[in-house]
């Protein structure tokens, strides 16, 4: 034990000068920025995400007209969609439903039935013939129409290439208005974005138009344009 001790008291001084050197190196110093870009696209499919829904004071009728309404829909947009895989059902939700007289005594309405259904349109010019079928099929609650792109990676990497260009440029600008210049990225850290920074939903798809006299074969949608983001931080040395 006696032998190990100058050793050990050797390798303790070596890490305790490390350690100082270290500590009166001067730092790099750094400029610090953010950048970010998007990309305007135009989509290529939508995303419709519809609700069955019944009502009836029998469970098993409401549960009935739920399922004859479930397939009347699937089978009135099978003859639009290429694949099968292209439209989904959901979970089925059940609920009692109750109102209220004006002396606040419970009425029992029935059994609401609930089942999501979600269908994937890759052919927007259909988009007037699905929105069609849905209707005739007697779904009334459209929850949501997303406008989308299946070249996402493809526009999303442009948009974080743009957005490193653009930290690169804000950074030089930066340094060169104090004199200095930049060096190389040091820290480079990608802001989490949703894949389309904004989506469309069919009732409030600012970028439809219309314009003069409209005959039945007139369509009133208009895709418009959607926006692929990205956003990123960097740190470059500062000389």
């Amino acid at each position: 034990m006696q032998r190990l001790r100058p050793a050990f008291l050797t390798l303790a001084a070596i890490c305790f000068s490390i350690v100082a050197n270290a500590q009166t190196q001067p730092q790099q110093p750094l400029i610090t920025v953010i950048g970010s870009a998007e990309v305007k696209v135009t989509p290529d499919e939508a995303v419709f995400e519809l609700e069955a829904v019944t009502l009836d004071k029998d469970l098993k009728k409401a549960k009935l007209l739920n399922d004859e309404k479930v397939k009347n829909l699937l089978n009135s947009v099978k003859p639009l969609l290429p694949d099968n895989r292209l439209i989904q059902t959901g979970y089925i939700v059940l609920s009692p439903q109750y109102d209220y007289t004006k002396d606040d005594k419970r009425v029992f309405l029935g059994y609401e039935i609930k089942c999501d259904v979600s269908i994937v349109l890759r052919d927007l010019t259909r988009f007037d013939d699905l929105l069609g079928e849905i209707v005739k099929a007697g779904i009334t609650k459209v929850r949501d129409v997303e406008l989308r792109t299946t070249q996402i990676r493809q526009h999303k990497d442009k948009a974080r290439a743009m957005a490193m260009k653009a930290a690169q440029e804000k950074a030089t600008a930066m340094a060169a208005e104090i004199g200095q210049t930049i060096g190389k990225a040091v820290v480079i850290t990608e802001h989490s974005e949703g894949a389309f920074s904004m989506s469309q939903a069919l009732t409030r798809n600012s970028t439809t138009t219309v314009q003069g006299n409209l005959t039945d074969t007139d369509s009133l949608f208009a895709p418009g344009l959607i926006t692929v983001k990205a956003s990123i931080t960097a740190s470059f040395e500062l000389k």
